[in-house]
């Protein structure tokens, strides 16, 4: 009866994403409400607000009315009420940011339009539903400001095109041997090892600090705090539902492979050629760093998003890491 009504539904209104997407849709959000409370506190507990883009329309799922959105029903597969209006956003858009009066709302393309396969899909949901628990944070915005990047450039453009110093000579090679120590680290076969993988990829961070200005590694320490502990949390996700979905276990794995390939390549190419990028890696692999030194960081996260360097180095000397 219920895949009837869905068929009726989608019959009903064209407009509507196959019943597959909106199965990924469901999954996507019963993973961050059930799963999200292990990774985070509280990410349980987001509204999972989302813009898919298809071809013809922005289908807005699990919102309540919008301007300038026609309601067509609930959709029985994902759980949420559905709207539609003609297509504005790009058909590869795949990000996180205020429509409306909504502070934080998922704008997504199709699984195909991005190229992404069923579970990366999922996790690139779950990804873009922690930038929404991150804006929920106290004072989240307000810290932000406090960094003092944004200079006058209001619409957040900054976050993509600030002028880091990716060139610069002494920075690629303090990047380098990040890159080489987090390799260390995550390839590292007892604790021990661990633990100097860490001291040397924390000498290594702050040779990078001390070539560039403090304005610009604050833009190091947002990115960081931002974007890389995002792209930390798909593994993380995908490692607690691990059990419910073996394909999820498959997509954790698959993770962590292509965070080791992306330090090779990092090492290789270096900064100048990764930019920002790099700066999601790196994130990810300061993430793995802090749970494997077993401290509460992530309490300590949520008051101090933009403060990795200091947690850290506080971890570091907690656990005697040679840092």
């Amino acid at each position: 009866m219920l895949f009837a009504f869905a068929a009726t539904l989608a019959a009903a209104n064209p407009a509507l994403p196959p019943a597959g997407v909106r199965t990924m849709i469901r999954d996507a959000k019963a993973l961050v409400q059930r799963q999200g409370s292990a990774v985070w506190p509280g990410l349980d507990t987001i509204p999972f607000h989302m813009i898919l883009v298809t071809a013809d329309a922005d289908i807005l799922f699990c919102n309540g009315p919008a301007d300038g959105f026609r309601a067509i029903g609930t959709d029985p597969i994902s759980g949420c009420t559905v709207q539609t209006r003609k297509r504005l956003f790009d058909l590869d858009l795949s990000a996180s940011f205020p429509v409306g009066d909504e502070p934080s709302m998922i704008v997504i393309g199709m699984p195909k339009a991005l190229g992404l396969t069923r579970n990366d899909w999922v996790l690139t949901l779950a990804h873009e539903a922690f930038h929404q628990y991150q804006r929920r944070l106290p004072d989240y915005a307000a810290k932000v400001d406090e960094l003092g990047l944004a200079s006058s450039a209001a619409n957040g453009s900054w976050m993509l095109d600030y002028p880091f110093p990716y060139a610069d000579p002494a920075l690629g090679a303090a990047v380098e041997a990040m890159a080489t120590a987090g390799l260390a680290f995550l390839e590292a076969r007892t604790p021990a090892l661990r633990q100097v993988a860490i001291g040397h990829y924390i000498d290594a961070r702050r040779r990078a600090m001390s070539a560039v200005k403090p304005v610009q590694w604050r833009y190091y320490e947002f990115q960081i705090g931002q974007e890389g502990v995002a792209r930390w949390t798909e593994w993380a996700l995908a490692e607690a539902g691990s059990r419910r979905n073996p394909g999820l276990a498959a997509a954790a794995k698959e993770r962590r492979l292509s965070l080791i390939a992306s330090l090779r390549s990092i090492r290789q190419q270096g900064v100048r050629v990764w930019k920002r990028g790099a700066f999601y890696e790196l994130g990810s692999v300061e993430c793995h760093m802090l749970v494997a030194m077993g401290l509460p960081w992530r309490e300590t996260y949520t008051a101090s998003p933009f403060a990795f360097g200091v947690a850290l180095e506080r971890a570091c000397i907690r656990t005697g890491c040679g840092g």
